[in-house]
């Protein structure tokens, strides 16, 4: 097992080094990019309404055989979504996705964990003192009594 053993307090605890090494290459990563690897790219295709005009920074370009790749840019950190058409701009079945990124984009090393979950821990440390200020002024509202949950959604059946 790839982990280092450590005294803390009275209970034994096991450190991997894997999570020291990630945390080491955090510090690299720019904000933009770790909110994207925390949640989810803003692509302009996946935040797009259909009763809106088409962002104009979406847009189209010629493929093989006929096809075509639609370009939609991600608004935060710049990665680049292509969805490949079929043959003469078909839309329908499944139609291949991936994601080109800037050439700025740290690189992790392979070994390393890339899951939403490190990214969202990386997220919550660096905006920590904002989130913690949410929280105080919550526990300001009950300690006056002047919570109120909000009432629960209900759904119906079709």
């Amino acid at each position: 097992m790839n982990s280092r053993r450590g005294k803390t307090g009275s209970s034994l605890r096991v450190i991997p080094t894997e999570a020291r090494e990630l945390a080491g290459h955090m510090t690299s990563i720019e904000d933009y990019e770790v909110e994207c690897r925390a949640g989810h790219h803003g692509f302009e295709l996946d935040t797009w309404k259909i009763s809106e005009p088409l962002p104009s920074s979406v847009y189209a370009r010629p493929a093989k055989a006929g096809c075509y790749e639609l370009v939609s840019p991600c608004g935060n950190c710049g990665a680049r979504l292509i969805i490949t058409t079929g043959p003469g701009g078909d839309l329908s079945g499944a139609l291949p996705r991936r994601i080109d990124y800037p050439r700025d984009w740290y690189h992790l090393p392979s070994h390393l964990p890339r899951g939403k979950r490190a990214f969202r821990r990386e997220k919550f440390a660096r905006g920590g003192a904002k989130i913690a200020a949410r929280i105080r002024s919550a526990a300001l509202v009950e300690e006056a009594g002047a919570y109120q949950p909000a009432p629960s959604a209900t759904f119906r059946g079709a």
